[in-house]
């Protein structure tokens, strides 16, 4: 480690103990519920009687720390499962449309589920725990209290000790796959989707091979096996909520492709 490094690493854990010391007696979390941008209701005290340690990034589209610290959250969220693992990471913008919060997490590479301020119900949750400045970032445990009303730096160590310090498990995301396994390419469309999906396997190495269909949670909704002949799968989507899906072939030697899919 260098000097550099060292000095940084001794200012992140002076800033995690002067957090640690500043907290108060945690007070009871109250229950809230948003829709995020793709229409999926997250109920407050339902992720937590699951177990969950759940952390939240109030923000505000236009706010230019809200975009410099988005990384950080994001990265952290991914250190502990994307969703999969005990900790649950929600965004709650404060007063704009799903569409301006879409093009936030797109600007900054934000997949945390997001609830706006104007149409996911963010501005009353805004109000219910008094939130003047942004981004604060809370971490609730799963005994409903929040221990951490406002994580400051949200740096990524940061936020990574304290939600380690209550519990938190780090975990690979959704596909628990690392990059080096994965082929990115396009596969699925039409992007976004309403009624089908049309699933080309041209483009894939195997004549056996295994789909999986899985949401935001890590949940997979539809599992398969399909074979390969150059053929295109035409699925109907009807049955599924409005919301991101990712989308994995893996064929017998291991060979993984993988798509994301917004059905609307």
């Amino acid at each position: 480690m260098n000097l550099l490094k060292k000095i940084l690493f001794t200012i992140n854990l002076v800033l995690i103990i002067i957090t640690i010391q500043a907290q108060t007696k945690p007070e009871l979390a109250q229950d809230f519920n948003v829709k995020d941008v793709y229409g999926v209701t997250h109920q407050l005290y339902d992720i937590i009687s699951e177990g969950n340690i759940v952390v939240i990034d109030f923000y505000q589209v236009g706010c230019s720390y809200c975009g410099y610290y988005a990384p950080d959250v994001q990265a952290s969220y991914e250190h502990f499962g994307c969703n999969t693992s005990n900790v649950f990471y929600l965004t709650i913008e404060k007063d704009h449309t799903n569409a301006e919060v879409i093009d936030f997490d797109e600007e900054f590479g934000v997949t945390i589920p997001s609830a706006s301020g104007e149409e996911g119900n963010g501005a009353s949750v805004f109000e219910l725990y008094n939130i003047g400045i942004t981004p604060t970032i809370m971490l609730i445990g799963a005994d409903t209290l929040i221990h951490y009303p406002s994580i400051w730096p949200p740096l990524t160590d940061s936020i990574d000790s304290l939600v380690m310090l209550k519990g938190g498990i780090m975990s690979n995301c959704a596909t628990n796959i690392s990059e080096n396994e994965l082929f990115d390419i396009s596969f699925v469309y039409p992007n976004p989707a309403k009624e089908n999906i049309f699933i080309d396997l041209s483009k894939i190495q195997g004549k056996h091979l295994q789909l999986e269909i899985s949401n935001v949670q890590g949940q997979i909704i539809h599992q398969s096996t399909v074979s390969n002949h150059h053929q295109i799968i035409n699925m109907p989507i009807h049955q599924f909520d409005s919301g991101l899906y990712f989308v994995l072939i893996k064929n017998n030697s291991n060979k993984r492709w993988h798509n994301k899919i917004l059905i609307q």
